[in-house]
């Protein structure tokens, strides 16, 4: 498992810190956000928490409702020819949206999930509660990508023991002798 902590501003209003989690062999990647508040904000509002455009070629492009407070909770993918990638809720009151075409010749989309209806009043200073997401890279398509929904319900996979030989220019020693 390798666990990988970033912050970024947004200049006058939040401070955001997501917490992603990988696993080796597996194609999700965990994301755990919170808001620290600059001012007095909304915690997540405005939509697009997470969003990503496509800026490549696509062959699809599709969102599924949520099936209710026992999951699975609402996903958007799309896919290329031999590949996919997807957003997956972990709460049934967060809305996934595919945009096919958002903006001409620019790409060929846009998806994301809003957690609008989970943002909190915070004061100057206050830490809002964390907001959980997955993001998956895989090989396949459309059915590939909606499957794994069901995997996400099951939670985190199975940490495995990896040979990093082969994997990376160097070795996992290596990298935490590197300061």
């Amino acid at each position: 498992i390798a666990k990988v902590k970033f912050v970024s501003d947004d200049g006058d209003r939040k401070e955001y810190t997501c917490i992603a989690t990988f696993w080796d062999g597996s194609p999700l990647v965990k994301h755990e956000v919170t808001v620290k508040a600059k001012n007095d904000v909304i915690s997540f509002s405005d939509g697009h928490e997470p969003m990503y455009e496509i800026r490549g070629p696509s062959k699809g492009m599709k969102m599924w409702p949520s099936k209710g407070n026992n999951g699975p909770f609402t996903h958007v993918a799309f896919w290329s020819s031999d590949a996919f990638s997807a957003l997956y809720a972990t709460d049934p009151a967060v809305q996934a949206r595919p945009f096919s075409d958002w903006a001409n010749g620019l790409g060929n989309g846009r998806m994301d999930l809003v957690h609008d209806a989970l943002g909190k009043q915070l004061k100057k200073g206050d830490v809002s509660s964390p907001i959980v997401y997955w993001v998956a890279f895989g090989v396949g398509g459309e059915k590939e990508a909606d499957a794994l929904s069901d995997e996400i319900l099951k939670g985190d996979p199975n940490p495995q023991a990896v040979d990093a030989r082969g994997k990376l220019s160097t070795t996992w020693g290596a990298i935490k002798e590197i300061r």
